[in-house]
């Protein structure tokens, strides 16, 4: 079994046609079965993009084990939905 602090991660994602993040998967290390820590499927997923003061973001999405599979509904744990932001540029607080 590798340790936790010694394991390199390749992520890997998918662009919708305008270039916005669509998702983002990689192996992640952890337990989300309960069965001992090692490397799982985990990805992110964005469901809808926002501008905001001209900045496009993913305003909604979720994240979760098992990605990819078709264990991944189950292993949603976060989902978002970005209603608003305020924009800080630096040295404005």
């Amino acid at each position: 079994m590798p340790n936790r602090d010694e394991v390199g991660v390749v992520a890997d994602y998918a662009l919708d046609d305008g270039g916005r993040i669509r998702a983002t998967w990689f192996d992640r290390w952890g337990d989300p079965d309960g069965t001992g820590h090692e490397l799982h499927p985990f990805g992110l997923e964005a469901t809808a993009h926002r501008t905001f003061a001209g900045v496009t973001i993913p305003s909604a999405g979720r994240a979760g084990w098992h990605y990819g599979t078709d264990r991944w509904p189950e292993g949603v744990f976060f989902q978002y939905e970005i209603t608003d932001l305020e924009l800080v540029t630096a040295g404005r607080r």
